[in-house]
């Protein structure tokens, strides 16, 4: 299962306030299996149950399913409950003998069909079978109520063909359990179809035996088929025991009229069709004789104890059902298998994408360990250039002191050269002959008279 696929969101609106059907005289509803106190009533209309069941009935080697639609609502007195009222059929949908899961096709289509529908029938929840499974939520069943059906009133509708069982789940709000099996839901139709909803809801539970298993209720075009009524001082299983009875009691004189009327045929001529359809039809005659005295036995318990011990009505069904819920729980073991085998499937796969990813990463870390050495001999590269760089940086000063001692000698020699010249230059004056000497100024001539000593 791919957990990245998302298929959009799923509508959610506040829970609308109506009448209840079952207070509603507008409706007629029928109680199918019995409904604990503190679970959500669920009301299931009853075209809508059959189109599902004829759904399931129509391929019993996958799973198939579907969205159901409807309305989350608060009766007067505030408590909730939930009414369904249409289905749509799920397509394009990837499903298995013992899995069953939605796609972006399976949603998109989905989708597209609700908007022709009115904006006030919301999708309330979702259903699908499990083909001689039993009916409970697997792992990939809670995997979609968790993503898409995770509202507090949404409920999911689980059908198994193979078995005749089928069930709602509720969401409780107990992590321990987080989605559980209610004891029962109602079925809902006009109230002019009391008796046809009836009747359905006793095929469902397995109280007609005679009824063709391929019953449909009148809205889909089958005759309603009407049972003479019980009398009120008698119980409403006797008649049905009795009818049972004399079904087979007229299968067996059938049967022992035609062995008797038709001669037999010598040996050598026998039929070997009709030897074998001989040994089905005594089969199927001691499996219908043994399944009604069984029947009528859990009957007969069930009204003696509700007579004598005070026990609830249906008191001996409960017993054998949940005989049967045993004994389905114990019979897993070939469902688990599967899914163990599937789980192996996914962790080998799960195990070679590893393998892929540890390769990948491998080859990622030797990209990672050459860049490194590559980084590495670059900055060894940078390092030596900068140390080149400071000792030219540390060079510069005596370059300097050098060009300072150049011109202080130069200008040294300057001097001494201008010197030499300027005392080279003023000594041939010395040679030439004095001019003469004119008279000398008084004050000279003062000078010399007063003597040497004045002159010092």
């Amino acid at each position: 299962m791919n957990d990245d696929i998302q298929f959009g969101e799923v509508e959610e609106a506040s829970p609308q306030k109506i009448l209840r059907p079952d207070r509603n005289k507008h409706f007629a509803v029928a109680a199918l299996g019995t409904l604990a106190d503190g679970e959500l009533p669920i009301f299931l209309d009853l075209d809508v149950a059959h189109d599902m069941e004829m759904h399931a009935q129509s391929d019993k080697t996958v799973e198939l399913g579907g969205v159901l639609l409807g309305a989350q609502c608060t009766d007067d007195d505030g408590k909730p409950f939930v009414l369904i009222t249409d289905s749509l059929r799920a397509a394009h949908y990837e499903s298995t003998k013992g899995s069953f899961k939605f796609t972006h096709d399976t949603w998109s289509a989905i989708s597209r069909q609700r908007d022709e529908f009115p904006d006030d029938l919301q999708m309330v929840g979702w259903y699908h079978t499990h083909p001689d499974w039993g009916v409970f939520l697997s792992g990939m069943d809670m995997f979609i109520c968790d993503n898409f059906f995770n509202k507090k009133l949404d409920v999911a509708y689980v059908i198994d063909p193979c078995r005749g069982d089928r069930g709602m789940f509720q969401w409780t709000g107990d992590p321990r359990q987080r989605c559980r099996r209610t004891g029962g839901f109602h079925l809902i139709a006009s109230r002019f179809r009391q008796a046809e909803l009836e009747n359905y809801v006793a095929q469902l539970e397995g109280k007609v035996p005679d009824m063709p298993a391929q019953y449909s209720p009148s809205g889909y075009g089958a005759p309603v088929i009407n049972v003479q009524q019980p009398r009120d001082n008698q119980p409403q299983w006797q008649g049905m025991a009795v009818l049972g009875m004399l079904s087979l009691q007229f299968a067996l004189l059938a049967l022992l009229a035609w062995k008797l009327l038709i001669p037999a045929a010598p040996p050598e001529a026998k039929d070997e069709n009709l030897a074998k359809l001989v040994k089905r039809m005594d089969k199927w005659i001691d499996n219908e004789e043994h399944a009604t005295q069984e029947r009528t036995k859990l009957q007969v318990y069930s009204q003696m104890m509700t007579e004598l011990k005070g026990a609830p009505a249906g008191y001996a069904e409960k017993l054998e059902k949940d005989a049967q819920d045993l004994e389905l729980f114990r019979g897993q073991q070939a469902r688990h298998i599967a899914m163990e085998n599937e789980l192996k499937k996914e962790r080998d796969l799960a195990a070679e994408n590893a393998d892929y990813l540890a390769k990948t990463l491998k080859k990622k870390d030797e990209q990672y360990a050459g860049l490194l050495k590559e980084l590495d001999t670059k900055d060894g590269l940078l390092k030596a250039a900068k140390k080149e760089s400071e000792k030219a940086k540390e060079g510069e000063p005596e370059t300097q002191d050098y060009t300072i001692w150049w011109v202080v000698g130069g200008t040294a020699a300057a001097v001494v050269l201008g010197s030499t010249a300027f005392f080279l230059l003023k000594k041939p004056a010395d040679d030439f002959p004095p001019e003469e000497a004119g008279p000398p100024p008084p004050a000279a001539e003062e000078k010399s008279k007063s003597g040497p000593s004045e002159a010092n």
